[in-house]
């Protein structure tokens, strides 16, 4: 790793790595191994490390932060590039125009701004582009649908539906954002010089650029600067005769896209956008009724149908009443002769039916007895039937009373089961109860121990800076200069590659001079401060304009500034002479033959006598 060799190489491209790990890592680049997947979206990585990245978008986590702002970011890279915004360094300069940038990424790509270098092709059209990342998004052109017409008839036919919620589709995020900005009308970024307002800072960009008369894209064709990247590519098309488009009807061709649009209405005979959408206006005022709506309609002829309804129940009427009454006379009448007829059938029949009603009766009364004396037979048989199955009940009634006895022993085994069970349950839940208590102690005692330890790592870090108070704050300072002036004048050799890096920290109260940290590399030159400290009793101006006093202090964590901030109100109230740190220690000391007393915690100032 440290000599740089690569003894693992590919066989397929030829590209080698440090370690066998990295090689079997690129291999499934060839191969097209996705072994880890995300389980949000399914998507799938070479490597866990990527995948561990990526769910991090999902999660929103953004774990690495910056001490001095705050801001927050997703991956330690972007944290260490951030960091040079405060620190003001751009180390990569364009040898070209001389302008600096904080990444070399952006001077590759600053670079073909110069050269005209467009190394990414598009394989439809052949159109190039500077960056990747701009080719995916032409690529889309080629395979996006059109649903603009769509749109136009979805807005025209819910003309009172929230403009917001159009359903117009797009490829990119920023053009929603966009078209999100031209809906609700806002435009947060407004000129400082004329106060025009836009709804991106690109355009601002473009726009402040007519102010300034900042023309930054040179044609290498005919000299002549421009204030876009896009009018310089028009130019360079006029000037070279390069017409990329070309209609598919006729042949011809033309320079910009815009051009070629226009042309292709002569082919098609179709019509802009703006005269489709006055069109379908007609046609909805056209079908829309002038003298009553679709609700009034319904409800005459509900009013028609309903009245018919009513004349075809009150003939249906008339004509029942009708047949009721006519046949009604004709059953009457028929009734009338049937009884006529029965009543003399009945007189001629009667005299005869008086003879043999009594023979009848006597047979009646034989087949009666026979019946009956069958019937008791029948009686003896289901009485003997129905003792054997009460026989048989009384059976089933003492197995039954058995089957009883054995549940009502199972359930005592079972009962005394139970209470067995319930003890070891209580044992169990006190066990859990002395557990959870041991567990809270344990916590406690580690969340203490972890709490220590991550102070002293914190304060750790902190051990080669310094902050510097009372140094009057000017515009463009230099802070580098500003220390190694200090240093001079306390007859300190500091160098600039002494310090790593140095700035003002933010203060709350704007009254007040934000005082300088400066992080050494040398640890010897900021104990050389300290110890200059020390030996002085006060460190007057030097002679600097606007500074009073100056005043040297270690660099210490928010929690040990709150303690050194108590010790201080303390040590007058308990007439302590010295207070001071050391390597981030705070100790206090009652006179110069007292012992030293370390203040660790808040509970040692109390305990100060």
């Amino acid at each position: 790793m440290h000599t740089g060799e690569k003894p693992y190489a590919c066989d397929l491209c030829g590209k080698c790595f440090i370690s066998s790990g990295n090689l079997r890592v690129h291999m499934r680049i060839h191969t097209g191994m996705k072994p880890y997947t995300c389980k949000f979206c399914e998507k799938g990585f070479t490597s866990n490390s990527h995948l561990k990245r990526h769910i991090l978008i999902h999660t929103g986590e953004k774990p690495f932060t910056c001490e001095h702002c705050g801001k927050c970011f997703r991956r330690r890279e972007n944290l260490k590039m951030h960091i040079l915004t405060h620190a003001g360094e751009k180390p990569f300069t364009c040898e070209h125009c001389g302008k600096l940038f904080t990444q070399g990424g952006s001077l590759k790509y600053h670079m073909l701004t110069h050269t005209g270098e467009k190394p990414f092709n598009c394989e439809n059209c052949g159109k190039s582009f500077t960056q990747g990342g701009n080719l995916k998004r032409h690529i889309l052109t080629h395979t996006a649908k059109n649903h603009s017409l769509v749109n136009i008839v979805r807005n025209k036919t819910h003309p009172n539906k929230n403009q917001s919620l159009c359903r117009k589709c797009f490829r990119e995020s920023g053009s929603l954002k966009k078209h999100i900005s031209s809906r609700t009308g806002i435009k947060p970024y407004t000129c400082i010089s004329c106060g025009k307002c836009f709804t991106t800072a690109g355009n601002l960009k473009i726009h402040t650029r007519i102010h300034t008369g900042e023309k930054p894209f040179l044609c290498k064709h005919c000299g002549k600067c421009c204030r876009t990247l896009s009018d310089m590519e028009v130019r360079d098309r006029m000037n070279t005769g390069i017409k990329p488009y070309t209609c598919k009807s006729c042949g011809k061709s033309f320079p910009q896209i815009g051009h070629l649009k226009k042309h292709g209405l002569i082919h098609t005979r179709e019509l802009p956008t703006t005269v489709l959408e006055n069109e379908w206006a007609k046609v909805i005022s056209a079908v829309q009724c002038t003298d009553y709506n679709c609700t009034e309609y319904n409800l005459k002829m509900e009013g028609k149908f309903a009245q018919l309804t009513s004349k075809l129940e009150l003939m249906e009427k008339r004509i029942t009443n009708n047949l009721k009454i006519e046949i009604k006379a004709i059953v009457e009448d028929s009734l009338k002769d049937l009884l006529e007829e029965s009543i003399n059938e009945h007189d001629r029949k009667i005299s005869i039916q008086i003879d043999e009603s009594v023979l009848n009766n006597t047979q009646q009364m034989a087949e009666r007895l026979e019946t009956m004396f069958k019937q008791t037979d029948s009686l003896v048989n289901k009485v003997d039937s129905l003792r054997e199955d009460m026989n048989g009940i009384h059976a089933t009634n003492t197995t039954l009373q058995q089957d009883v006895q054995m549940v009502h022993a199972s359930q005592n085994f079972i009962n005394a089961e139970f209470e067995i069970q319930k003890d070891y349950l209580s044992d169990l839940h006190r066990k859990i109860e002395e557990l959870s208590a041991s567990n809270k102690a344990l916590i406690s005692s580690l969340q203490k121990r972890f709490d220590k330890d991550f102070e002293d790592l914190a304060q750790y870090v902190r051990r080669e800076n310094l902050e510097f108070h009372g140094i009057p704050y000017s515009e463009d300072e230099n802070t580098d200069e500003l220390i190694i002036k200090i240093g001079k004048l306390l007859k300190i050799n500091v160098e600039r590659l002494d310090i790593s890096i140095s700035h003002r920290l933010p203060r709350r109260d704007k009254s007040k001079i934000p005082p300088i940290i400066v992080r050494f590399t040398n640890r010897n030159k900021r104990n050389e401060f300290i110890d200059r400290k020390r030996n002085i009793s006060s460190i007057g101006n030097f002679g600097i304009q606007g500074m009073k006093s100056l005043f040297i202090n270690e660099n210490l964590t928010e929690f040990r500034n709150n303690l050194l901030y108590n010790a201080r109100k303390s040590r007058k109230s308990n007439n302590y002479e010295r207070l001071w740190t050391t390597n981030g220690n705070i100790y206090m000391r009652k006179n110069k033959d007292a012992p030293r007393v370390p203040i660790t915690k808040l509970s040692d100032i109390e305990n100060l006598k």
